[in-house]
């Protein structure tokens, strides 16, 4: 007994020093998503969701992918960052050292857009596209604001400088681009994402197993893409069953009432989407897609 209490208490101490590391972790997670804490931003995301895991309001996944990974929590109760109501963040670290965290918020863009103005007044951000924009915070730290195409803000603190010109997120080859995200949908089959080119030019599809929340579709030329979802036979939950219905290169905005938006993909870029909707038919244009290996 005398052995064995010494080997107890160093246990004990052990596990309470850790969970004291979890804790604090935990508790600055507001300065973390406020852009305050870019050496959290830094840290690699397996180790802040050791941190976060005691967090009841939090539902968090890692994913581990080719280039990098991706820690992804959605909040069971909104989180209030910059007086925003945020539902979702993510922290993404691509192998070329981009690190990025990104904040989504319901509002809506105009409304992250008036909170990254008003809590760093002189960032000074820049339109950088359709509903884009972007400030530099000095350093090699960025500010960036954007439209999801589920219509939600999102408001990330990235440390990086693109490569390619254009690119809004490193890790796409020079000649082609990348669209990847989240997926939302959920269901009991194995999903087919796919890449659909809205000027009738080449889709490319990825097969994703049960359980994955990430998806990534490399090879896509210069162009203007759905990201939609498939399921593997017609068992799909009703809940996320939406048939396809009239998406056409003119009529984006007609796709299948509206839930889709179409998203340009340049030469070099990695775009997110998040894949909120599944379908339970497969067109036949997208039957013999190439399906990425």
């Amino acid at each position: 007994m005398a052995v064995e209490e010494p080997i107890m208490q160093r246990t004990l101490m052990f596990v309470a020093l850790a969970a004291a590391a979890a804790t604090a972790s935990a508790a600055s997670l507001p300065a973390i998503l406020s852009g305050h804490d870019w050496a959290a931003i830094n840290q690699a995301p397996a180790r802040l969701m050791l941190a976060l895991r005691g967090d009841r309001n939090l539902d968090c996944r890692l994913e581990h992918y080719a280039g990098g990974s991706t820690l992804d929590c959605v909040a069971r109760q909104p989180m209030h960052v910059l007086g925003l109501d945020v539902e979702e963040f993510y922290l993404l670290h691509n192998a070329n050292g981009e690190r990025m965290l990104k904040l989504v918020s319901p509002s809506g863009v105009a409304a992250v857009r008036r909170a990254a103005q008003a809590h760093f007044p002189h960032a000074g951000l820049v339109s950088t596209g359709v509903l884009q924009w972007k400030a530099d915070l000095g350093g090699k730290h960025e500010l960036q604001v954007s439209q999801r195409n589920d219509l939600a803000g999102e408001l990330a603190f990235v440390n990086w400088r693109p490569v390619a010109p254009g690119a809004r997120k490193a890790g796409a080859s020079i000649d082609t681009g990348v669209l990847e995200g989240t997926i939302r949908a959920r269901g009991h089959d194995p999903l087919r994402v796919c890449a659909v080119n809205a000027e009738s030019g080449p889709s490319r599809c990825v097969r994703v197993p049960i359980g994955s929340n990430h998806y990534r579709i490399d090879g896509l030329h210069a162009g203007s893409y759905f990201a939609i979802g498939y399921a593997s036979n017609d068992r799909w939950h009703p809940a996320h069953a939406h048939q396809w219905s009239n998406c056409k290169p003119t009529r984006s905005n007609d796709c299948t009432n509206g839930i889709l938006k179409a998203l340009r993909v340049n030469p070099g870029e990695v775009v997110h989407a998040a894949l909120n909707h599944a379908f339970t038919q497969l067109p036949g244009t997208l039957s013999q897609a190439p399906i990425n290996t």
